[in-house]
């Protein structure tokens, strides 16, 4: 038997030679000192949990897949979700559908449509240009 044990043997067998009275206040009062702590607990991850889906919402909504469309800074998610920077920017990073962009000299965005964001350069496809002596069938 080591230590430990004979510590946990020696301070059970002194709580119920007292009686079970000890043994109920003592678990009573343990279980009122941890019962703030399991609330706050429980209410962060529920706040946390309702940052992250509203801030998703909010980007979904006023961002497009387009170039220069797609990404977003802190400061105007928080403006636009009325959340400090602070919680939109631990809601950013603890969901795993939004992706953060970094740069350097310019501020993390971030974006529910791709990790990068897309050039304004990029061709979006083929244009023809028909002039007056062309044509398009022919």
């Amino acid at each position: 038997m080591n230590h430990l044990d004979r510590l946990w043997d020696g301070m059970l067998h002194w709580l119920t030679a007292s009686g079970p009275d000890l043994l109920f206040l003592v678990a009573v009062g343990l279980l009122v000192l941890f019962i703030p702590w399991v609330i706050k607990y429980l209410r962060g991850l529920w706040l946390r949990k309702q940052d992250k889906s509203k801030v998703h919402a909010w980007l979904r909504e006023n961002t497009k897949d387009e170039p220069g469309e797609s990404h977003r800074a802190i400061a105007e998610i928080s403006s636009g979700t009325r959340l400090p920077e602070a919680r939109v920017e631990a809601a950013c990073l603890a969901d795993l559908r939004i992706y953060r962009f970094r740069s350097e000299g310019k501020p993390d965005t971030f974006s529910v449509w791709r990790l990068e964001p897309q050039s304004v350069y990029d061709k979006r496809g083929t244009i023809m240009a028909l002039n007056s002596r062309s044509s398009y069938w022919s």
